[in-house]
């Protein structure tokens, strides 16, 4: 199930990336998580983050009913491939972070 943290901005989320949510939604459907979208356009980021652009989302997943994210390297790598080359997955310490970058 996908979700929405309180407070979280998508008004500017670009259509790639609007996309790209419900493939990750649909990703952590496959692996039995939730997915809580962390951060969009909202909160402090590096000075020329995707996510003032619309081009980026944070989230973090985790089994239902668990309050502490999974191991994230499994659902990093079906995000990837199925993404594609025009975007970029970092596992952070507390979350997913997924770019639109076709210029890389």
């Amino acid at each position: 199930m996908l979700s929405i943290k309180k407070g979280v901005k998508l008004h500017s989320l670009s259509p790639q990336m609007a996309i790209a949510t419900m493939i990750i939604n649909q990703t952590c459907n496959d692996h039995a998580l939730d997915c809580v979208i962390t951060s969009g356009s909202d909160g402090k980021h590096m000075a020329h983050s995707y996510h003032y652009t619309g081009n980026a989302l944070d989230f973090r997943h985790t089994y239902p009913g668990a309050k502490s994210p999974v191991d994230s390297t499994d659902i990093r790598i079906a995000i990837t491939e199925k993404l594609g080359e025009n975007f970029d997955v970092v596992v952070e310490q507390s979350h997913i972070h997924v770019e639109y970058d076709p210029h890389k």
